[in-house]
């Protein structure tokens, strides 16, 4: 269970704009605006394979990296989006 190794972890969607957390839609526009589909399978195989077998500060070029830690924070909005769909619809 992940709040085992981090206790200390609360959920928010401080990362959303109240547009954002009005119409989580425009989360998921967004991801997909600054990658597409196959842009995103690869930088997620290339993101697990670093963690396991590779260096990630040496594995990596900087546009790499920078590729790999957009693609985190756009995965981090997108779960706070999909949260709030989530909690939408058990409310329904």
């Amino acid at each position: 269970m992940v709040t085992a190794i981090v206790p200390n972890i609360r959920i928010s969607t401080h990362k959303l704009s109240e547009e954002e957390c009005q119409n989580p839609n425009l989360v998921i526009k967004d991801l997909f605006y600054t990658f597409s589909y196959d842009e995103i399978k690869v930088l997620i195989w290339e993101w697990l394979v670093s963690t396991f077998c590779e260096n990630f500060s040496t594995g990596f070029d900087s546009d790499e990296k920078v590729m790999i830690t957009v693609l985190y924070e756009k995965i981090e909005r997108l779960i706070d989006a999909a949260h709030i769909l989530y909690s939408n619809e058990k409310q329904l």
